[in-house]
């Protein structure tokens, strides 16, 4: 895999030459049309990420998440002091 597949805010090379495919196929296989293709699934795919990602829930500060360390909520009790029987 190459750095640029590894990008989160760009589309994959794969992905992007599978979307090419895709209208490559649905406008009929046109000849000298590729690079037209593949800029047109890169920007659909672009467009659908950050779409995705303005659907996605924004944190608030007004309730913010337990911490993970130094929390002081026993979560459970250990086998060796558990006194129930």
């Amino acid at each position: 895999m190459s750095k640029l597949d590894q990008n989160p805010g760009k589309p994959s090379h794969v992905d992007i030459a599978a979307c090419a495919r895709i209208i490559y196929e649905m406008e009929g296989r046109p000849e000298g049309r590729a690079v037209a293709h593949w800029l047109l699934a890169e920007s659909l795919l672009i467009a659908d990420a950050e779409e995705t990602m303005r659907r996605l829930p924004i944190p608030t500060t007004s309730n913010p998440p337990a911490p993970l360390n130094g929390s002081k909520r026993k979560l459970a009790a250990s086998p060796s002091t558990d006194t129930r029987a």
